[in-house]
């Protein structure tokens, strides 16, 4: 709260519109999407794979291995 507090002191209360070029709207399944929206809805996707794909696949699990002891016993 005292963060908030205090960035209300500095900044103000007032809302700040930052506008963009993407104004595309998509319907998808009867579902309507903003084209900013759907770009953060894949970004955090692509993160998530990469997360999935860091912590739990064996080549990087061996990556890993590797790096930690490269002259391990056979």
């Amino acid at each position: 709260m005292m963060v908030e507090g205090i960035s209300l002191q500095f900044f103000g209360a007032e809302p700040i519109v930052i506008t963009t070029n993407f104004n595309h709207v998509f319907n998808i399944g009867g579902v309507t999407i903003p084209e900013l929206r759907l770009y953060v809805i894949l970004a955090a996707a692509l993160v998530l794979g990469m997360t999935v794909f860091v912590e739990k696949t064996k080549t990087v699990q061996a990556a890993g291995a590797v790096a930690e002891n490269r002259v391990a016993p056979p």
